[in-house]
């Protein structure tokens, strides 16, 4: 994959009341909820990564097993490592990284689910997922 800033500063919007614009041919995400980067005061938006082979998967609910990620995660790629974060007594949700074959699977990985529900036996969350600076996750 490679990756360059683009000669445009900006990506016009159709202007209101033209027939481009319900052509649905482009749309502002800079509000959107699926929008990790909105804000720079932002937890998230310290750790940008670049594209890897890790991906940092957060918010996870506590029941969720290892099993179960592999699973999900299995669907668009295969799963090389897995690790969750070690968990504290007052922590309400968890963290884990998984790492895959190349970075084009963690990016389809990352397409597919970031944001996605995750349920397990006592609540449903959102997961986060993100590119991760970690190499080795063993």
């Amino acid at each position: 994959m490679k990756v360059s800033i683009s000669k445009h500063t900006y990506v016009p919007l159709p202007r209101p009341g033209t027939e481009q614009e319900n052509s649905n041919l482009t749309k502002d995400y800079s509000q959107s909820s699926m929008n990790r980067f909105k804000s720079s005061s932002s937890k998230i938006s310290h750790h940008i990564s670049p594209p890897s082979i890790t991906l940092h998967i957060s918010n996870i609910p506590l029941k969720t097993s290892e099993e179960t990620l592999r699973e999900i995660f299995g669907q668009y790629a295969t799963v090389k490592e897995f690790k969750f974060f070690p968990k504290k007594e007052a922590d309400k949700k968890r963290m884990a990284l998984i790492q895959f074959e190349s970075i084009s699977d963690s990016v389809n990985c990352l397409v597919h689910l970031h944001n996605q529900k995750l349920s397990d036996s006592i609540e449903e969350r959102n997961i986060q997922v993100s590119f991760s600076n970690k190499l080795n996750i063993k």
